[in-house]
């Protein structure tokens, strides 16, 4: 830029003085120490030169114009491109969070003598209900903007639904099965219905592998939410 507007006035300058002398030739032409000898033909001279600088400026002040578009639109783009990275950085920091959640909620809650219901009931809400409650929602996030975490999130979110449910029957809760009525939760909880029918597995026999499980895709989906992440730096 600097560049451009060096050689802009520099011909500026230059038509100035070409200006000058043209008009010392046609009105001062005594002031010289020799006569032009092209005085007769002097004007269509000027006006030549005229019409050739001013060609040369509008070249030059197209080009500056069409440079500062230009950085106008990559400015405008980095910008975007930014905004972009942020949102998705935020949306990422959700998923992040979302894993913690489930992560706390898969250890067991201590139930006091001291704890009435509703203290039971309101821990048992805030550790599983919030989390569940995201489940669609990260799911949506990551179709969307994060394809290659999508079977790890799925993967977390069954197995949290397995955990949740096998949870309520540790805890008695029996009308906890309606809040996972639907087809996208139906085939896991009949696969633990079945594995319940077998009288050698109990509910805190499958808890406890149903915990290991969420342990370890809770860890696969932080790492890879990490390596996603250090790449929209």
């Amino acid at each position: 830029m600097k560049k451009v507007l060096w050689f802009l006035w520099i011909l500026i300058f230059l038509f100035a003085g070409i200006i000058i002398f043209v008009s010392l030739v046609l009105y001062k032409p005594d002031i010289f120490l020799f006569q032009p000898s092209f005085s007769q033909n002097v004007s269509a001279l000027a006006m030549m030169l005229t019409a050739l600088m001013t060609l040369v400026l509008a070249a030059a002040t197209f080009h500056t114009i069409k440079n500062s578009n230009e950085r106008e639109e990559r400015r405008i783009r980095e910008e975007l491109a930014r905004e972009n990275r942020d949102r998705k950085e935020s949306l990422l920091n959700e998923n992040i969070e979302w894993a913690c959640e489930i992560q706390n909620s898969s250890l067991d809650i201590q139930i006091s003598p001291t704890k009435t219901k509703i203290d039971i009931d309101t821990e048992i809400l805030l550790r599983y209900g919030i989390p569940f409650s995201k489940n669609d929602y990260i799911i949506e996030i990551v179709k969307n903007l994060f394809p290659g975490l999508e079977d790890t999130v799925i993967q977390l979110r069954d197995t949290f639904v397995g955990f949740l449910f096998l949870k309520g029957k540790d805890f008695g809760m029996e009308n906890l099965e309606s809040a996972f009525k639907g087809p996208k939760y139906s085939k896991i909880i009949e696969t633990i219905k079945q594995e319940l029918n077998n009288p050698e597995r109990v509910v805190k026999q499958l808890l406890r592998e149903y915990s290991s499980r969420l342990a370890y895709h809770t860890n696969e989906l932080l790492k890879k939410s990490a390596d996603s992440k250090s790449r929209l730096v």
